[in-house]
C-alpha cells in the first residue's frame, strides 16, 4: 500500500480491503499499524498467523507495543473468563470435549460484554482501532463481534472472500456482499511469485478475476490455456533417468505426481534418492468439491508424461 491508500483506510471509521493470495496482505497489515499513531489491536484466526504478523513486524522493525496481536477466540476467552456472568459463559466448559457449545458460548458471550458501555470505555481507552486480518475465515458470530465493536473504535478488516475456508459444519461465513463498511481498493501485486515465476503470478491473478462472479452465485466457466513455460509435454520414450536428470536440471524444484501411490515408489526408489515419497494425504472435503466440478477437456492441453 502507499501512503496515500494507507492514509484513505486509516481515516476512515471502518473499512475492509480486498487482496489475493500471495499479493502482500500481511505486508499490508505491518505497514498499517506502523502508520498509526496509537496502540491497535491486530486480532487474526491461528496462533500461525499471529506468529507471522510477528515476525513481519519485527522484520519491518515495528515495536510489538504498537499493537497487542492474538487470536479472534483468545481475545473473547480473556473477557469471557474475567465476567463469565455477564457474559453468561460456563467456565467449566471444556473447548475440545464440548467444542460447540464452548465457541457458542464464548462469541455470544463476547458480544454481551461488548455491548455493556463500560466494556467499550474499557476497549476505546486500550486501542486505537481494530484491525482483523483474513476477514473471510470469520464466522457471522464473530462479524457481529466486531460490528458492536465498531461502535466504539474503528475496524479495518483485509481479507478475500475466495479463501475462506472455515466454512464447516454449523458454521456461516461472513457475507462479503453484505459487509456494511467501506471497500478501500488498492493495487495489488502477486508478490509471491516475483522472483520465482512472475508470468505464473500474473496469470493465475487473470483467472481469480474470471472466477469472481461465482461469490454472487453465477455459473462460471474458465478456460486453462496452457503455457510452455511453467507445462510441458514429454515423450515417454525420454523418461530415462539420465534425460529426466537433465531436464530438470534447469529448475531449482520439481514436483513428479503419478497416478497411483506405488507408482510413486517405484520412480523414487528409481531416481537414487533424489526425489522423496510424501505419504498419501486424505482429504474427503476437498475430493468432495472436486467431484461437484465440471472439467472440460479440450485437445490443446499438455500432459507431462
Amino acid at each position: 500500500m502507499d501512503f496515500e491508500e494507507i492514509q484513505n483506510l486509516i481515516s476512515r471509521s471502518n473499512a475492509y480491503v480486498i487482496a489475493p493470495a500471495g499479493h502482500g496482505k500481511t505486508e499490508m497489515l505491518a505497514d498499517i499499524v506502523s502508520a498509526c499513531e496509537k496502540k491497535v489491536l491486530v486480532l487474526t484466526h491461528t496462533n500461525a498467523g499471529v506468529d507471522a504478523i510477528k515476525h513481519r513486524f519485527r522484520k519491518k522493525g515495528i515495536p510489538l507495543k504498537k499493537a497487542n496481536v492474538g487470536t479472534i477466540a483468545g481475545f473473547c476467552q480473556r473477557w469471557c473468563y474475567s465476567y463469565p456472568n455477564t457474559a453468561n459463559f460456563d467456565v467449566s466448559l471444556s473447548r475440545i470435549r464440548e467444542s460447540k457449545e464452548f465457541y457458542r458460548q464464548l462469541y455470544s458471550g463476547a458480544k454481551a460484554i461488548f455491548e455493556k458501555a463500560w466494556a467499550g470505555k474499557v476497549i476505546s481507552e486500550s486501542y486505537a482501532a481494530i484491525i482483523v486480518d483474513e476477514y473471510q475465515d470469520c464466522i457471522i458470530e464473530q462479524h457481529r463481534i466486531f460490528l458492536t465493536l465498531n461502535s466504539y473504535l474503528p475496524v479495518w478488516v483485509l481479507g478475500d472472500p475466495l479463501q475462506g475456508i472455515f466454512d464447516w459444519g454449523d458454521n456461516n461465513l461472513v457475507d462479503w456482499e453484505k459487509l456494511p463498511w467501506t471497500e478501500v481498493k488498492i493495487k495489488t501485486y502477486p508478490w509471491r511469485w516475483k522472483n520465482t515465476n512472475p508470468i505464473l503470478g500474473s496469470y493465475l491473478g487473470k483467472v481469480r478475476e474470471e472466477i469472481l462472479p461465482i461469490l454472487k452465485h453465477h455459473a462460471v466457466t474458465v478456460r486453462l490455456k496452457p503455457n510452455d513455460s511453467y507445462l510441458k509435454m514429454v515423450d515417454p520414450s525420454l523418461c530415462t533417468k539420465s534425460e529426466l536428470l537433465r531436464e530438470w536440471s534447469k529448475y531449482n524444484s520439481v514436483l513428479y505426481i503419478a497416478d497411483f501411490e506405488r507408482s510413486q515408489l517405484a520412480f523414487c526408489q528409481q531416481m537414487g534418492g533424489i526425489f522423496q515419497a510424501d505419504e498419501k494425504q486424505d482429504c474427503t472435503a476437498l475430493y468432495d468439491f472436486a467431484s461437484r466440478l465440471t472439467v472440460v477437456m479440450v485437445p490443446s492441453f499438455y500432459f507431462m508424461y
